[in-house]
């Protein structure tokens, strides 16, 4: 009972720190964009090969109007989620957001062809 108590006691601040895309959409809906940015850019830090945080934190910069950082965004992207559909949809985002709706249509139906259309977050991206 002691050994519960006390890993509880551990890991329970470890829990209460943990973020998730969630917390990032719940941030941006609420308008708090530091907020998002900061939870993002942690999602990053831990699990850099997960497209779906880069996604995040494209919509973050998006709200913001930092052009500088969209520009950088596809050259920051790690090369290991290239081929994931959400690659696709941060790139997509990154391309309408210059104006570049041809190139961005491209990118969008790309990422729901991969999906097969079956992916409902793809596809509300």
């Amino acid at each position: 009972m002691k050994k519960i108590i006390t890993t509880m006691l551990l890991l329970g601040p470890v829990v209460l720190i943990a973020q998730t895309a969630t917390d990032v959409s719940k941030a941006l809906r609420y308008r708090k964009y530091s907020t998002a940015e900061k939870t993002a850019r942690q999602l990053i830090a831990t699990q850099p090969v997960n497209a779906a945080h880069w996604y995040w934190l494209t919509q973050v910069m998006i709200q913001e109007k930092d052009s500088a950082g969209l520009a950088k965004l596809p050259s920051a992207l790690p090369q290991e989620i290239v081929k994931d559909p959400w690659y696709e949809i941060v790139t997509g985002a990154v391309s309408l957001n210059n104006g570049l709706t041809t190139e961005a249509r491209q990118h969008f139906d790309a990422a729901v062809k991969a999906t097969r259309g079956k992916n409902p977050e793809i596809l509300a991206a």
